[in-house]
């Protein structure tokens, strides 16, 4: 028995062993081949996985907490409480990534989300799900030391592009997700019971990409090591220690955070939640018809962004963020159109601006941010962009049981202003630069 036991291991462990072997070697290959780092690839495949999970199962989070008895207001109310306690762990994410590095963080809490996941598809009610977000918001902590170590794996000349490739491939990737999910939580019986499939189902894509995490590289250490028993001490000394952080960050990202990421934070706020109720409580769509409609929007938009993706690196990241800002406030008006045909246009011109808002933002960002504050930089951009999100929630929660789509006129005047102010900096730079080089 106990050779059998001995035999049966070894095998286990070859197997084991082969496939690192062999992941190693893809990443390796994909490295040579397309100039981006295994931290990358990883990363990407990595969100790929969660990606295809939550348009399976978010997409359709807003309608759960309806079936288990919360109401258009609870629905804003969970989410500014899920952001509130994700606001809560950034500050401690962040300064824990640029002390003891960005890898330790980001495996622990994303096998932390599995369980996250399981427990939502095990809620009896809203009440549950009220508390599963405020711990969902807190296992967040990881997303400053995420971001960082991805930006330090992209090259330099390829920051824009890597970024957009990190939003598009695994939108691709999770094109069926809406329909799929929308199809499942239709076709059984009880649209509770559907919904807990879809949960269940991203619970195991998280275990896996956990598992796949567990091969990153750090990308940035600490000579001085530090023990678990200082976790603690740590976590209380980051909201000490902010202020003086504060004041090493450079005044361009400062003014970057403050100025365009909070505003348009405050806009997503605002109408992401309730996508889904004005197509389905307002448009009069099925949970099918709205999983078609969002599954046409993730392919039209993603292969419109593979296009323009080499090309991204060639345009003045300031302007890029402004086409994508004023982009996604034309593809949020034409979305309360209410028009099956119209609203999926909508949708198609709304990601393709966020991926390039985001794509542009993100390589200002980490242009202007040295590395050995990357984490903490990240981490303040995450909670002010949180707090206004909560903001957004509430006026959103105030808002559209009373004027439904045309609350989304709020977040579209705040695109445009936004857009504007970005727009007229970059002009202001062009002009600057000609005027020295004719002086």
């Amino acid at each position: 028995m106990r050779n059998d036991t001995k035999t049966k291991n070894y095998v286990l462990n070859s197997i084991e062993l082969k496939f690192r072997l062999n992941l190693e070697v893809l990443f390796i290959a994909l490295t040579r081949r397309l100039d981006y780092t295994k931290n990358f690839w990883i990363l990407i495949f990595t969100w790929i996985t969660f990606s295809f999970a939550n348009t399976l199962s978010y997409t359709f989070y807003p309608n759960y907490v309806v079936a288990l008895g919360g109401s258009e207001a609870i629905i804003g109310f969970i989410f500014a409480v899920m952001n509130i306690s994700f606001i809560l762990s950034q500050i401690p994410g962040g300064y824990l990534a640029d002390f003891i590095g960005r890898k330790r963080l980001v495996v622990s809490m994303t096998w932390l989300i599995a369980v996250i996941d399981f427990s939502i598809a095990l809620s009896p009610s809203w009440h549950v799900l009220l508390a599963i977000a405020v711990l969902d918001g807190l296992s967040r902590m990881y997303v400053s030391a995420l971001r960082a170590l991805f930006y330090d794996s992209i090259p330099q000349d390829k920051r824009a592009s890597g970024i957009m490739l990190s939003n598009v491939v695994p939108s691709l990737i999770a094109i069926p997700g809406p329909l799929i999910g929308g199809i499942i939580a239709d076709s059984l019986k009880s649209k509770i019971a559907g919904y807990r499939v879809l949960f269940i189902i991203a619970g195991v894509l998280a275990l896996i990409a956990a598992w796949m995490r567990m091969y990153l590289s750090e990308t940035y250490i600490r000579k001085t090591k530090v023990k678990i028993k200082d976790l603690v001490s740590m976590i209380f000394r980051s909201y000490f220690e902010l202020p003086s952080r504060i004041r090493t960050i450079p005044r361009n990202a400062l003014m970057l955070i403050l100025l365009i990421g909070m505003p348009i934070a405050f806009a997503g706020g605002v109408y992401r939640p309730y996508l889904v109720r004005v197509a389905t409580g307002r448009a009069g769509l099925s949970d099918t018809e709205w999983g078609l409609l969002m599954t046409i929007a993730l392919l039209s938009s993603s292969i419109a962004s593979l296009i323009l993706m080499r090309t991204l690196d060639k345009i003045p990241h300031r302007l890029l963020l402004s086409i994508g800002i004023g982009i996604q406030a034309l593809g949020l008006y034409l979305f309360t159109s209410k028009q099956f045909i119209v609203m999926g246009i909508a949708l198609v011109i709304l990601y393709i601006g966020i991926n390039l808002a985001i794509s542009g933002y993100g390589a200002l960002l980490t242009s202007f941010t040295p590395i050995d504050i990357r984490g903490t930089v990240i981490s303040i951009d995450n909670v002010l962009s949180v707090i206004t999100a909560i903001l957004g929630n509430i006026v959103a929660s105030i808002l559209y049981p009373q004027l439904y789509e045309r609350s989304f006129y709020t977040p579209i005047i705040v695109m445009i202003v936004t857009g504007m102010m970005v727009l007229l900096h970059e002009i202001k730079l062009l002009f600057s630069s000609k005027l020295s080089t004719h002086s």
